[in-house]
């Protein structure tokens, strides 16, 4: 179920009744398709005019996009509580950096043992589908976690086994 979704008129984030008031009832003949932050799938409106259902933005079928209502639950953990694309779109530039990229890659590396620059190029496309640059609150240091989390890396000549690299959530304790 995804709360907020872009107007691709604006470029803003909108939530569903936003969008319908923004774009109107033909937006679909209009072209006007509501797009995911994550994946950039366009969603249909789904729940606005209902009391019994709360609005919401849905993906297509078989959608593996983790906002859909059927995400990949491997990606689970990645679910972002909000968005900022304009912090994303800052954040990216500051990644392609040249010095930023080789801090991230020998990081990314550091994690993985061994990585080759084809496998650095595909988390960093995961990164990129996934729009992960978006994500509030994420920083240039903690992208790194975050991409080696993204793919599974094959068994190759430098590589005896298959890794999957998998972050650990720590239970929040209360103390009273």
């Amino acid at each position: 179920m995804t709360g907020q979704a872009i107007n691709p008129r604006t470029g803003r984030l909108v939530t569903p009744e936003e969008f319908a008031q923004q774009a109107g009832p033909d937006y679909r003949e209009k072209g006007l398709l509501p797009l995911c932050p994550a994946c950039g799938a366009a969603l249909s409106l789904y729940g606005v005019h209902s009391p019994n259902v709360t609005s919401r933005f849905d993906h297509p079928n078989h959608s593996v996009c983790e906002l859909s209502s059927t995400p990949d639950p491997r990606f689970a953990h990645l679910k972002p509580s909000s968005w900022d694309l304009e912090q994303g779109k800052r954040l990216f530039a500051a990644f392609c950096e040249p010095e930023s990229i080789k801090a991230g890659y020998a990081l990314c590396r550091k994690i993985c043992g061994k990585l080759t620059g084809d496998e650095f190029l595909a988390m960093c496309r995961a990164a990129d589908r996934k729009n992960i640059w978006a994500y509030r609150g994420i920083t240039l240091e903690f992208l790194p976690y975050v991409l080696v989390t993204l793919v599974d890396l094959e068994k190759s000549d430098r590589r005896p086994i298959p890794l999957r690299i998998v972050l650990h959530k720590p239970v929040k304790t209360f103390v009273d």
